[in-house]
């Protein structure tokens, strides 16, 4: 075990050195993607809500949307919720 007195240089020159160094390290940034999976409670509500652009059918009753704005994403949870619930209250 250190004691901070003995850590201290180590800590200070260790920064230091970070800083002297800072134009070698480049930012990385990444955009994330969303994947948004909705697995409906039928295979007939998967089909009315597969019309909408973007959506994926990937299994019988599950779709799936790729985004990298969560603002996207929370459009096409209403979206899939407004009509795949008009279209189940007909199944």
């Amino acid at each position: 075990m250190y004691f901070e007195e003995n850590l201290k240089p180590e800590f200070v020159e260790g920064a230091m050195q970070a800083i002297d160094r800072k134009d070698v390290f480049k930012p990385l940034n990444l955009a994330p993607v969303y994947d948004l999976e909705i697995d409906f409670a039928s295979t007939a509500i998967a089909d009315a809500v597969s019309v909408i652009p973007g959506l994926e059918r990937m299994e019988g009753r599950r779709v799936l949307y790729r985004s990298t704005e969560m603002k996207s994403i929370y459009r096409m949870i209403h979206a899939s919720a407004m009509l795949g619930g008009k279209f189940a209250a007909f199944t």
